[in-house]
């Protein structure tokens, strides 16, 4: 009986100190990973528990498991288009547009396009151009010609820029 309690506060010591050991790693891992949100994402999927690895349906070709999933967004993509057409009170399935019509564009002005972008997020992706922390650094250059490009696409009813007329004019 003796060396049984001796057992359980050996393993009670043991937990305490790994629970400890843990806590120290994982306390100077995020600091060390400071503010790059993908390594810390991913510590915090892997400290949570989350498979990571993608499970794919086994079967005998590369043609049967096209076909799967094929299927399996043939029947997705039914179902929504079922649900989008049950939902419209008309049969056809069009729906049918009640509100008033849009027909004049009044020009935006300098501080309206200025004030859009100064409240805008910073947030921004690989796909994005211009980020948005770099547009509001330099928005009081670039403010002319977004202006002239969004005037003259609402006068057009199309996308308008003409790169060399703006830049033969910087």
């Amino acid at each position: 009986m003796v060396h049984f309690e001796i057992y359980r506060d050996l393993c009670r010591n043991m937990n305490t100190l790994l629970f400890d050991e843990k806590k120290c790693f994982y306390s100077t891992t995020i600091e060390e990973y400071g503010k790059d949100q993908k390594k810390l994402f991913k510590l915090t999927k892997n400290l949570m528990g989350s498979n990571s690895n993608v499970n794919l349906p086994h079967l005998t070709s590369a043609e049967l498991l096209g076909d799967k999933f094929s299927n399996y967004f043939i029947r997705k993509t039914t179902i929504i288009r079922n649900k989008i057409i049950s939902d419209t009170p008309n049969t056809t399935g069009d729906i049918i547009f009640n509100g008033n019509m849009l027909k004049i564009f009044r020009p935006t002005s300098e501080v309206e396009v200025n004030e859009i972008i100064i409240k805008s997020p910073n947030k921004s992706c690989d796909l994005d151009p211009l980020p948005i922390w770099i547009l509001k650094k330099c928005v009081d250059h670039l403010l002319p010609l977004i202006i002239a490009i969004v005037n003259r696409s609402m006068v057009s009813d199309a996308v308008v820029f003409e790169w060399s007329h703006h830049m033969s004019a910087a």
